[in-house]
């Protein structure tokens, strides 16, 4: 699939699929996630115990929790 089929499937310009493949540091995750949507593919994030040793329902994952602890943003 070229990059200009795959910019067209997920709504997006073939300039941000190029920043993408090439690793680009602040990309945008919202637009990662249309690309992951126009190729199929299934994104899982798995939490860990929070502090106390409890887990949050079905093993759910606070997505600005969890990048915050990996240090990708500033909040």
């Amino acid at each position: 699939m070229s990059q200009t089929d795959l910019a067209s499937r997920a709504g997006l310009s073939r300039s941000f699929i190029s920043e993408l493949e090439g690793g680009k540091p602040t990309i945008e995750f919202g637009r990662v996630l249309r690309v992951l949507g126009a190729l199929k593919v299934a994104l899982h994030l798995i939490g860990t115990p929070e502090p106390s040793g409890t887990k949050r329902p079905d093993n759910q994952v606070d997505l600005d929790d969890f990048l915050h602890e990996l240090g990708t943003t500033d909040g």
